[in-house]
């Protein structure tokens, strides 16, 4: 009868221990027992409520606490407890534990004493915040997984705590017409936020004050600061947060929360650090779908907020930046190298215990049974258990050429998609943890989508997970995302236009926010030594210079809607110049005034489908060194518009938009068709469709690919470099002859100068004698056309397989679809262009060339200079001139008249 109920209470404390815990369930919310014996006769969990509370605050803490007595202690071999019911993060424990359930039955918390089980006696002890939706509290006396007697002693539960704190509330705020904006306490700010240090080696924060003293002069009032989980660092997140505000009274503060575990984590677990296939291991991290890491997560921000509520200075919180994996930005590839050491052979991750079993209960929820699974995957796989991750040379395969074929491929495309879920829910279910915590008064998002960088990185696009973008701005428990600009070695300089790393715009489609990270390596940055400087080598030699980039990039931040998000690397003061600060005082000025800005409307709309991602092979830059990574480099220097978004919004794009690209419209829903066919084709508009339009379904290859698109297309199963030459039709018979799809990779030219693309494979040509051909092969056996466009009724369609048509060559296309073009005579070079970021009441000019250029506005506005020589227009105009100076920005504010 043991072994059945391994919990057993001593008769002689049956009055001391049950009688006075039964008075205690309806005793209010103080209750009191002398003893209670718990016994775990086999090493699993045993437990024995001890009280019940109601009618929970927030502003009181919960506290639980009592001695234990421990004999007989036994550790089971082999362990039993499985990571979904082991509470505590080790082997062995004897706790008290708090959980906390909604009204409706929900368990939302659950939060153990950490004493490690040991024979003797302990003193034990649990506090907890009550969460946000939590109506009743259980406190409970554990063993978990060991077998021992336990005699719990002078137990105390109350719901009168240590008093709490809240925040000020702080929320996302929309209106129509309106981009998104930031509320704090019913207040709006403008979206501009500093972080002081991203390395912050001085536990006082000293570097941090010292980086947020000049921006705070200033006048922003939006800051940010690193924290960790206890043990982990030797900062003190309560403490550092309090020190901010005591020098920095006016400022809110977004705190950047480092969620890795501690050594002893994996010290007491070293089954749960991400691994790769050759059995090597990925620093002290573990795997996003650890369910003990989610466990010890989870705990650790409850421990964490409940210390911060402690605080009055809590209510300066204005938001938490959840961090994990490479440079905390949630990159999951092999950062250390691509390569195993001495071989060629590349190493990936996602071969961890943890990894196998998640994959399986994944898979299984997403086909309903093992037998459909088989069915789909054409596998024979006779349990669950059997489930496999892909080998590294089924993932590394493409079935069609740079393509993996979804009727042979599945399970590999299904794993892909996998670890992109598994990170977003990572994300998402630590802003949930945060949000309960401080009862949704805090904004959270994290850095995430860098899809267009990872195009060009070692690792991959599909090993990184950062192409499930849309599922974050799905939930409602993530107000905004962000990256830096990109690390290329075409955009750090001056006088280019800036790539971002991420999909950025799609953001404010859903009344979210995109932040823009300005981590600029200054004049006055010097590089450490032994350490990655990112940008170093693009540094401006001056502060002039250093302006023009600063500049650039704030006037891009402020075009879109983004936030712009200073970040101080490595302790190198690079933002610490009182004439940095004073450059932007003007337009810090004008975004304090004006902190409510207009939606961001461009003309032209780069259409990127992340879910197309797990067709790929893996890390094939043939098609993602073009179509990810190039393609936004050329469109950039465009004398117009331009914004970057997800093709799961089309629905949502700004119908300012004249010309729509679609960069991988590899897999086209019917869903997606109708959108395309009754919001985009029509009005006079052009369609661009690249490389292979609607060539795959869920399954298989479609039996008519690239119908969508109007125009008789060709699949043409080998590889081939797509150089073509124009031919001299209209609109591009001014360009007859010229070569494009040259397939220099621009990407990787700082450390392999003369790297090349490789082939298209398949590749797409055109048969339709009714299409005009823009453009012909080079190297096709038949010269056969590579490029063509069709007028529609309504609209007109543009096919291309060549990525790197000149700026000049999308100008014309641009200007032929009736998108607004804002520059006379404008500079083409890929080097030197002239660059455009605009809104109705804002625009900037970085001009290529030095002289008077005439300015073409969309509407009448009344014109004066933010940044940049004074100068404006007395009267409301549509043409305007003035005096640039070589790629030097100028930014005017436009006000608009009836």
């Amino acid at each position: 009868m043991r072994e059945k109920y391994p919990l057993s209470i001593r008769p002689g404390l049956l009055l001391t221990g049950l009688s006075c815990l039964i008075a205690c369930l309806f005793a209010g919310q103080s209750v009191v027992a002398k003893t209670l014996l718990l016994e775990s006769i086999g090493g699993e969990t045993v437990a024995a409520v001890f009280a019940e509370l109601h009618d929970l605050s927030p502003e009181r803490s919960i506290i639980f606490e009592g001695s234990v007595h421990l004999e007989s202690v036994v550790s089971p071999s082999p362990f039993p407890v499985t990571p979904r019911r082991d509470l505590n993060f080790a082997a062995e424990w004897a706790c008290l534990v708090i959980r906390q359930f909604a009204a409706d039955g929900r368990e939302l918390a659950v939060d153990a004493s950490l004493a490690r089980a040991a024979p003797g006696q302990h003193r034990v002890s649990i506090e907890a915040a009550p969460v946000s939706g939590a109506v009743r509290a259980i406190l409970e006396c554990r063993l978990s997984g060991l077998k021992a007697r336990a005699q719990f002693a002078e137990l105390y539960g109350t719901a009168a705590g240590a008093e709490l704190f809240l925040p000020a509330p702080a929320r996302i705020t929309s209106r129509p017409g309106m981009a998104p904006a930031i509320s704090i306490n019913g207040t709006n700010f403008p979206p501009l936020v500093v972080h002081g240090q991203n390395l912050e080696t001085s536990a006082d924060v000293s570097a941090s004050i010292r980086d947020i003293k000049l921006p705070y002069q200033h006048g922003i009032r939006l800051f940010s600061y690193n924290g960790w989980f206890d043990g982990v660092t030797d900062h003190n997140t309560r403490n550092n947060l309090e020190t901010l505000v005591s020098v920095y009274p006016e400022a809110h503060f977004l705190l950047r929360v480092w969620l890795g575990p501690r050594e002893t984590f994996f010290k007491d677990y070293p089954e749960e650090r991400m691994s790769f296939d050759d059995a090597t291991h990925f620093a002290g991290v573990a795997p996003p779908d650890s369910l003990r890491w989610q466990r010890y997560r989870a705990a650790n921000i409850r421990r964490m907020v409940l210390d911060l509520r402690k605080s009055p200075d809590v209510k300066r919180l204005a938001g938490i930046v959840p961090m994990y994996y490479v440079t905390g930005e949630w990159q999951i590839g092999d950062f250390d190298g691509p390569y195993r050491p001495g071989t060629r052979q590349r190493r990936m991750w996602g071969y961890s215990d943890t990894t196998q079993a998640a994959f399986a209960e994944w898979s299984l929820l997403q086909y309903g049974d093992l037998s459909a699974l088989n069915n789909r995957w054409q596998s024979d796989y006779d349990s669950p258990a059997a489930i496999a991750v892909p080998s590294v040379k089924e993932r590394l395969a493409g079935d069609l050429g740079g393509f993996r074929n979804p009727h042979t491929q599945a399970k590999t495309i299904d794993f892909t998609r996998f670890t992109a879920h598994t990170l977003t829910d990572a994300i998402i279910n630590s802003s949930r943890d945060f949000q309960q915590a401080f009862h949704g008064r805090l904004l959270s998002g994290p850095f995430y989508g860098h899809i267009l960088e990872h195009a060009w990185s070692a690792a991959g696009v599909q090993q990184q997970g950062h192409f499930a973008i849309h599922r974050l701005l799905e939930s409602p428990l993530i107000d905004f995302h962000g990256s830096p600009y990109s690390y290329n070695n075409d955009n750090r300089f001056a006088g280019t236009p800036m790539d971002t790393n991420a999909v950025l715009d799609s953001a404010q489609l859903h009344a979210k926010l995109a932040f823009l990270e300005e981590d600029t390596y200054t004049h006055i940055a010097k590089p450490p030594e032994g350490f990655i400087a990112p940008g170093a080598h693009q540094r401006p030699p001056d502060l002039p210079t250093t302006m023009q980039v600063l500049m650039r990039n704030f006037g891009t931040s402020i075009a879109r809607g983004y936030i712009h998000y200073w970040m101080g690397l490595l302790e190198d003061g690079r933002f610490d110049l009182p004439e940095i600060w004073q450059g932007y005082q003007p337009l810090l000025q004008w975004l304090h005034e004006n902190p409510l800005r207009p939606v961001y409307r461009p003309q032209i709309a780069l259409v990127i489908d992340e879910q197309a991602i797990p067709l790929l092979a893996e890390n094939d830059r043939s098609i993602v060194g073009r179509w990810l990574y190039e393609l936004r480099s050329f469109l950039a220097r465009v004398d117009t518009t331009m914004g970057i978004y997800l093709q799961s919004d089309l629905d949502r794009i700004p119908d300012s938009v004249r010309m729509l690209i679609l960069a991988l419209p590899y897999q086209l829903t019917e869903e997606t068709a109708g959108i395309l066919h009754d919001r985009w084709m029509r009005d006079g508009r052009t369609l661009v469709f690249c490389h292979l339009p609607d060539f795959f379904t869920e399954s298989g290859l479609s039996p008519q690919p690239a119908a969508i698109t109007g125009i008789r297309l060709r699949v043409v199963d080998s590889p081939l470099q797509p150089i073509s030459t124009l031919t001299n039709a209209e609109p591009l018979a001014s360009f007859a002859g010229e070569v494009m799809g040259h397939p220099f990779d621009r990407a990787v030219t700082l450390w392999r100068p003369n790297a090349t693309l490789e082939p298209l494979h398949p590749y797409v040509v055109v048969e339709d004698e009714d299409a005009t051909v823009l453009a012909r092969y080079n190297n096709d056996p038949q010269n056969r056309p590579s490029m063509a466009l069709k007028r529609m009724s309504g609209w007109t369609s543009i096919f291309t397989s060549v990525h790197s048509l000149s700026p000049d060559i999308w100008r014309t296309l641009a200007h032929d679809a009736g998108a607004h073009l804002y520059l006379d005579d404008p500079i083409g070079d890929f080097e030197q262009p002239d660059v455009i970021e605009a809104a109705d009441d804002f625009l900037m000019v970085i001009s290529g060339r030095d002289g008077v250029r005439s300015v073409s506005l969309p509407r009448k506005a009344k014109v004066s200079v933010l940044y940049g020589d004074a100068w404006r227009t007395d009267e409301a105009t549509q043409q305007f001139e003035f005096h640039f100076k070589a790629k030097e920005p100028v930014l005017f504010f436009l006000q608009q008249v009836p």
